[in-house]
């Protein structure tokens, strides 16, 4: 019976894309807080703590570059991003309540060569060898 190919994800034919460009990528993230509401014993004082996360930023940008014709990776790409994690925390107890607060800002750099193989038409698997650097330039404490 006849069977037929399984697409290419990057197809060496006809090719009609950019073997290099640029990609950006913007977002927002949550710092997730666990456990939720908990309390802890400090000598005779229970103290009530309420953690809950804030909405940060992120934002990437990089370059990336197809390989065509390297077998074992078909593509590479590199960049930086800029990271912001926030989150809160509520705490109450005999003789008052009041709420700590952070703030983190970091610098990322990435590089990574990227192999792809088709498992049908619509889907594929991708492996990744790479390396990050990640560098914490603002972190902020408040109670």
């Amino acid at each position: 019976l006849y069977r037929q190919k399984v697409g290419e994800v990057f197809p060496e034919n006809d090719i009609q894309y950019k073997l290099t460009g640029w990609y950006w990528a913007p977002g927002i993230n949550y710092t997730l807080s666990l456990p939720p509401t908990h309390t802890k014993s400090f000598a005779d004082t229970l103290v009530n703590f309420n953690p809950s996360g804030k909405i940060g930023f992120y934002l990437e940008g990089g370059r990336y570059r197809i390989l065509q014709y390297s077998y074992l990776f078909k593509y590479l790409d590199y960049g930086l991003a800029y990271k912001w994690l926030r989150g809160q925390e509520k705490y109450s107890y005999s003789a008052g309540s009041g709420t700590g607060k952070f703030s983190d800002h970091f610098l990322l750099a990435h590089f990574n060569l990227n192999n792809v193989i088709n498992v049908s038409d619509n889907s594929y698997l991708q492996n990744t060898i790479g390396i990050n650097a990640d560098y914490a330039i603002i972190s902020n404490y408040f109670c």
